[in-house]
């Protein structure tokens, strides 16, 4: 990531919004249309998890289960029940392991309300920002 005090990380221009990354310039008003059709704006991850609890844990999901969760952590939903959730998951399953593409951002701090909703049942919080922080996975991952 670039040094956010040298380049900045919104550039407005002409009405047009875009964003430095490492891959280029990406256009804001793109990913606010994304966002419209419901893609990258955020999600319910505790109604999601308690569908996946009520219809598939039981059968899926027992103690020596490791269980992966790669998301930002912006729950569109109550964080109560993203935590009440996480800890059924918890009580079912060996290990949560939860990849954040977001841990690799300089200065990232989880202050999101499902992220904080969601930690006191993950066992390893990790970045899941590039396929180095993947492949750093392999040691946990291999002791799991």
């Amino acid at each position: 990531m670039p040094d956010s005090a040298a380049t900045p990380l919104l550039d407005v221009r002409d009405l047009s919004v875009s964003f430095r990354t490492e891959g280029g310039m990406v256009r804001a008003v793109d990913r606010l249309s994304l966002m419209a059709q419901g893609i990258g704006g955020g999600t319910r991850i505790g109604e999601s998890l308690a569908t996946f609890n009520r219809w598939h844990a039981r059968r899926v999901i027992n103690s020596r289960t490791a269980v992966m969760i790669v998301s930002d952590g912006y729950d569109t939903g109550e964080p109560e029940q993203l935590g009440n959730e996480m800890r059924r998951l918890r009580q079912r399953c060996r290990r949560i392991v939860w990849l954040n593409p977001l841990i690799g951002w300089r200065d990232y701090s989880p202050q999101a309300r499902g992220m904080q909703a969601a930690l006191p049942y993950v066992d390893l919080f990790a970045p899941a920002h590039n396929l180095d922080s993947l492949a750093a996975l392999e040691p946990y991952l291999a002791r799991l």
